[in-house]
């Protein structure tokens, strides 16, 4: 669970990757890193591997703010495993719920 929070987008290029962040409406940017944040953390407290670069082994397939479902993934040198992610927002939180496959 994550705050929705302009402090976010002070932090967005160290775990988002370059695929990510295209076409992301500016209005909806805060929104949209928070949820990104949030699936990626709860990637990484599913997944056996710990990767620690969120930019670089973490996937999140494109979503918009009418999406429930978001299609994601942990991938290494020789693994690329799957996940889906629902998100909830609780008020002023987002919440990631992270299933695998």
């Amino acid at each position: 669970m994550k705050k929705i929070n302009q402090r976010i987008l002070n932090l967005k290029d160290k775990f988002a990757h370059p695929d990510e962040t295209k076409l992301v409406p500016e209005s909806w940017e805060m929104e949209y890193f928070t949820r990104l944040w949030a699936i990626k953390e709860g990637l990484y407290k599913i997944h056996k591997s710990k990767l620690h670069s969120f930019k670089n082994h973490y996937k999140i397939a494109s979503f918009d703010e009418q999406t429930t479902e978001i299609q994601c993934s942990v991938y290494g040198v020789d693994f690329e495993d799957f996940f889906v992610a629902r998100i909830e927002e609780v008020e002023d939180y987002c919440l990631a719920i992270v299933l695998e496959q």
